[in-house]
C-alpha cells in the first residue's frame, strides 16, 4: 500500500479518497465518504459537450475510447470557426516482398490496417490539436518517440511538412500560454508525412501507410495511462451501457490518481447513476484487485522516483 502521495500532495480531499480507495473491503462509512468527497469537489457535467478539450477522456473499454474520439472530431468539423485540414492516408500492398506497392482498394484491408497500425487513416488537423506520435522519429534525428505529445502549430499546404511543438518526454499537461510552453521546455519541430514500416497482414500481403508520424490525444483505456500525470482527465461510467462499465475498483482508482486535484476530474452522465456505479465499484473485491492494485503502485512508483507519478 502507498503511504506517501506525491502527485496530489497539495490536495487533501484527493489524498482520503485515495486512501480509502485502498481498503480491501470498505465499510458503509467509508463509502458514503467517497461518494460525498467525489460529489463534493469533482466536476459533473450532463453529456460531453462541455468538457475542456485538454481533459483526457479515460475509458475501461476500447468500444468507449473510439467513441470518444470519433465524437470530439466531429464537433471539431462542424464548427466553422476553426479552420481544419483533414488528411487522407495512402494505403500500399505488396505481395512480392516490396518490389511493388499497390494501392489499397478494398474496405476489408483498409479495417485490418485501421486495428494494426498506429497511423490513422485519417486526421484531422487544426491549430492546437493535441497528438501523439505513432512512431519513433529516425535514428538519425532522434527529436521524439512514440506516445510523446505534441501540439499542432501549423497546417499543411497541399499536404507538405506542418510545425508541432514537440512536449518534454514524460510531459502530459498541455501549457496554457505560449510563455508556458517556452517555459516548460516545448521544442518546435518540422514534420513530414512517412511511410510506416511495412507489416504482414495476412498470408504473403505486407501493407504500408503514408501519414503524419502523429495520432489525436483525445481518449485512452485506463491501461494506457497507468503511471502518467495528467493535467485534466474525464470519464463516463455506468453499469446500465456496457461500453462505460468498469469491472474493478482499481480501474476507477486509477482514473482519479492521474491528477493533482479533485477539480481536475470531470465525470459525464447522470450523477445518481455516477454515484450507484461508484458504490457498487466500492463493494466489490475479485482475484484480481490484488494484483491489480499491486501492479498500479509499481507503475506509481516507478514514475513517483523519476519525478513523474506518485499515487
Amino acid at each position: 500500500m502507498l503511504r506517501k502521495f506525491v502527485r496530489s500532495a497539495n490536495d487533501q480531499n484527493l489524498q482520503e479518497v485515495l486512501t480509502l480507495f485502498q481498503e480491501l473491503q470498505p465499510t458503509e462509512a467509508h463509502i458514503q465518504r467517497i461518494q460525498y468527497l467525489i460529489r463534493e469537489y469533482c466536476e459533473f457535467r450532463p453529456n460531453w459537450n462541455n468538457i475542456p478539450p485538454e481533459a483526457l477522456q479515460i475509458f475501461g473499454h476500447r468500444e468507449a475510447e473510439q467513441e470518444a474520439v470519433s465524437r470530439q472530431l466531429e464537433r471539431v468539423r462542424q464548427d466553422g470557426r476553426i479552420i481544419k485540414v483533414l488528411v487522407d492516408s495512402l494505403d500500399q500492398y505488396t505481395l512480392d516482398g516490396g518490389h511493388l506497392w499497390v494501392p489499397v482498394n478494398q474496405v476489408r484491408v483498409t479495417n485490418k490496417m485501421n486495428r494494426k497500425l498506429q497511423a490513422p487513416q485519417n486526421i484531422t488537423l487544426f491549430v492546437g490539436a493535441i497528438m501523439r506520435f505513432t512512431c519513433n522519429d529516425t535514428p538519425g534525428r532522434r527529436a521524439f518517440h512514440q506516445s510523446q505529445l505534441c501540439v499542432v502549430r501549423t497546417l499543411p499546404v497541399d499536404e507538405g511538412a506542418i510545425i508541432v511543438r514537440v512536449a518534454p518526454p514524460g510531459r502530459r499537461n498541455i501549457p496554457a500560454t505560449e510563455q508556458e510552453f517556452i517555459d516548460q521546455g516545448w521544442q518546435e519541430l518540422t514534420i513530414s508525412k512517412v511511410f510506416t514500416i511495412p507489416q504482414r497482414l495476412e498470408g504473403n500481403m505486407m501493407v504500408r501507410r503514408e501519414q503524419y508520424p502523429i495520432r489525436h490525444y483525445i481518449a485512452a483505456t485506463i491501461h494506457k495511462v497507468m503511471g502518467d500525470t495528467l493535467g485534466m482527465v474525464a470519464t463516463q461510467i455506468s453499469d446500465r451501457r456496457s461500453a462505460y462499465k468498469l469491472w474493478l475498483k482499481s480501474q476507477l482508482y486509477v482514473i482519479i490518481s492521474r491528477v493533482r486535484a479533485m477539480h481536475h476530474i470531470f465525470f459525464v452522465g447522470d450523477i445518481r447513476e455516477t454515484m450507484m456505479a461508484i458504490r457498487n465499484l466500492l463493494v466489490q473485491y475479485t482475484q484480481w484487485e490484488g494484483y491489480v492494485r499491486h501492479v498500479v503502485g509499481y507503475f506509481d512508483n516507478c514514475w513517483g522516483s523519476t519525478g513523474g507519478a506518485g499515487d
